[in-house]
């Protein structure tokens, strides 16, 4: 099992993502699983050994509750501190949440136009949120993909 994203929860456990499932891991080293290869409908093609549903970001909320991108299946999966799941945002092609951060009561989630392809395809990123009513709005997206010059120098601050 690879690990394809970690996050600290107020509970002072480790949540761990892996493309299969969410585990949440205690200081002395228990190890429990949250979810494990759930069966949700719509997934892109993802061979193994990475395999469905893809999970990446993830994000915990104080009362245990974890949100994670399931990129591989184009959604934002809730699963409540007593496993149970269910979905939160259905991303439409081409895009597919990768990560999600907690502010506030609202929860973002950062997309990408074809995240389960190769690079030639066109990533895109957007942010979207979803209000603690369920309202999504759309914060922000680049709308072409923006050459990055690497040579570029950042200039110095100015003393003063």
């Amino acid at each position: 099992m690879g690990v394809t994203g970690p996050a600290p929860g107020a509970d002072g456990l480790l949540y761990i993502a892996s493309a299969t499932g969410v585990l949440k891991v205690t200081m002395d080293g228990t190890v429990t699983v949250l979810v494990e290869r759930p069966e949700l409908k719509d997934c892109d093609a993802n061979p193994p050994p990475d395999g469905l549903p893809g999970f990446q970001g993830l994000a915990v909320a104080t009362n245990g509750t974890v949100y994670a991108a399931a990129t591989g299946c184009r959604a934002v999966l809730r699963i409540s501190p007593q496993r149970a799941l269910d979905t939160l945002l259905r991303s439409e092609r081409p895009w597919s949440p990768t990560s999600v951060a907690i502010h506030d009561v609202s929860l973002y989630v950062l997309e990408w136009t074809n995240p389960n392809d190769a690079p030639e395809t066109g990533w895109r990123p957007r942010v979207r949120k979803i209000d603690a009513d369920g309202r999504v709005t759309t914060s922000v997206t680049i709308k072409e993909n923006v050459p990055v010059n690497r040579n570029r120098r950042v200039p110095e601050p100015s003393g003063g």
